[in-house]
């Protein structure tokens, strides 16, 4: 198995190294065959970075950090209020398929059947 992946590689090799290069001078321009080299500048000539302020960086940082610290208490609470709770507890028997009384059955009349 080694052996036929060796002899594969060769060949791809081979193959590739047989492939003609477009020329590159075809596709510049005249403008591009024209133009001047860059000019080259010493190093500590160069302009230098600017400050950074890491105060400000920090501050922004944790105020959003306290927004969304916010945002996942409010979604940690209860989603339904107390009022919806108790009505869908009082309702429990009909969402797990239990047998309803014959007084719920004639309260929720044919919406069930």
């Amino acid at each position: 198995m080694l052996k036929r992946i060796s002899h594969l590689v060769v060949v791809l090799i081979g193959v590739l190294g047989c492939t003609p290069l477009p020329d590159v001078g075809e596709n510049r321009t005249e403008a591009l065959r024209n133009a001047t080299y860059p000019e080259f500048i010493p190093l500590n000539e160069l302009p230098t970075q600017p400050k950074v302020n890491r105060v400000a960086i920090e501050q922004d940082v944790q105020a959003r950090l306290a927004r969304v610290n916010t945002k996942a208490k409010r979604l940690r609470g209860p989603v339904l209020t107390p009022a919806e709770r108790s009505r869908l507890k009082s309702r429990r028997t009909i969402v797990r398929g239990q047998v309803l009384s014959p007084a719920d059955r004639q309260r929720l009349g044919t919406r069930l059947q």
